[in-house]
């Protein structure tokens, strides 16, 4: 499985991204970068960028050509970025234009623009599986990659269209994160509608975003669930969803939840970036 070929089981007219000011469906992301793909086959770079919109076709692009990537989160120090591409062994860096590295012959090439980028590959074999390359959270210590699939960052996803089509997620975490990456890759596959607001906007904000886009599923860590029940909008959210996961959780925190979005679901997800979900 590829993530071109699960977008192609998805209707022509899917709108999977809703941003602050756009909506990216699911031709876009397919067809964007359709031209390079064979150029990057065999190829290992490593991502950086803020903006879900515009990784979204590229790593549909870069999975099953490439022989690996990484998501690196943008907030990432240039020295951090500059030693995970070394230790990881990548050919180039795909980031915002803001990121500088320093120059040195051991630190890969940095582009902003992903047709300069291709342009400077050529095609080699194209490997069995693609290795998805996430860091772990660094908490004990600093961040190292950890490699995945797809499939393997997929296992637990409940892929069903038909419902999808219905739902619409809140994104609150980091997508370069494992929680992230499985509310992005959750929602995308199963052809559910996205809401990505502003990195850097409030809670506040986020919240009004996801009432005026009826965002249905939302996932966070007990401290930020803390935070949203105590938002004045957030009883205006019609969830039918809401996910935990990350920290441990209590009784008063499952309570609040329960009785603020009294039609939700609510899952407590116990998962690591290096294991992936383990059970819910």
């Amino acid at each position: 499985m590829i993530l071109s070929d699960s977008l192609k089981k998805l209707p022509n007219n899917s709108v999977l991204i809703l941003t602050a000011n756009k909506e990216i469906h699911r031709d876009k992301i397919i067809n964007q970068y359709k031209n390079n793909m064979s150029r990057f086959a065999g190829a290992r770079i490593l991502v950086c960028l803020s903006d879900i919109s515009v990784v979204l076709p590229i790593i549909a692009a870069l999975d099953g050509i490439a022989e690996s990537f990484a998501l690196i989160s943008p907030t990432t120090s240039s020295k951090l970025i500059s030693s995970l591409a070394i230790s990881g062994n990548f050919e180039a860096i795909l980031c915002n234009e803001s990121k500088i590295f320093n120059e040195s012959k051991k630190i890969p090439p940095a582009f902003h623009d992903f047709d300069k980028l291709a342009a400077s590959f050529s095609p080699r074999k194209i490997p069995k599986e693609t290795r998805w390359l996430i860091t772990t959270s660094g908490t004990t210590g600093e961040p190292k990659l950890v490699s995945h699939t797809l499939i393997s960052l997929t296992r637990t996803t409940k892929i069903d269209p038909v419902r999808g089509a219905n739902i619409c997620w809140g994104m609150l975490y980091d997508y370069t994160r494992f929680a992230g990456l499985q509310v992005l890759l959750q929602s995308v596959i199963s052809g559910s509608k996205l809401i990505v607001p502003p990195f850097e906007d409030s809670l506040d904000k986020k919240i009004n975003n996801f009432i005026d886009h009826n965002c249905t599923h939302l996932s966070a860590t007990p401290t930020l669930w803390r935070k949203i029940v105590m938002t004045t909008k957030a009883n205006q959210i019609n969830l039918l969803q809401a996910t935990l996961g990350g920290e441990i959780v209590d009784d008063r925190i499952l309570s609040a939840i329960a009785k603020l979005f009294p039609k939700a679901r609510i899952t407590h997800i116990f998962a690591s970036t290096e294991a992936g979900v383990g059970f819910s």
